[in-house]
């Protein structure tokens, strides 16, 4: 008797779920439309691709080269050209760094070694009106303002 009522019971529940389409209520999945061979392949179609990352700065990509330029303190800047990479470092003398270009593997210095005499000539660069009020070459040190030595 108990078997009879569970399965009268699940009889029931499928009963009740199997819906026919003049039973189907308004905005169930039964009233979607059917989708054409074609619009069905287009749901399968991938994404267009996502545009090209930008090239890398100082590059090209029409002409795929390079420009480096470094400032040399007093003297006129270093510049090169390259097909891949480019790189710069500025002269710092107050740092002891003389100034450099790369382009393609290809060094080439800023004229002249980072001597007291640039040191100095940076330090007044740096301040305003050129005018230092006390410069050491090593260690370091330049304080700009009047008097001007």
């Amino acid at each position: 008797m108990k078997k009879l009522a569970i399965v009268g019971a699940v009889l029931l529940v499928v009963a009740g779920l199997a819906t026919f389409p003049s039973q189907a209520v308004a905005g169930s999945p039964q009233d979607a439309p059917m989708l054409s061979a074609e619009a069905f392949l287009a749901t399968l179609a991938v994404p267009e691709m996502a545009p090209a990352p930008e090239p890398p700065k100082g590059l090209d990509p029409v002409r795929k080269t390079c420009t480096a330029t470094a400032t040399c303190g007093s003297s006129p800047p270093v510049t090169c050209n390259g097909s891949s990479t480019c790189t710069s470092v500025n002269r710092n003398c107050a740092n002891n760094v003389r100034g450099w270009v790369v382009c393609d593997g290809s060094l080439t210095w800023c004229p002249g070694l980072c001597g007291c005499d640039a040191v100095f000539q940076e330090c007044e660069n740096s301040c305003p009106n050129q005018c230092v009020k006390q410069f050491q070459c090593s260690p370091y040190k330049c304080v700009c303002g009047p008097p001007c030595i």
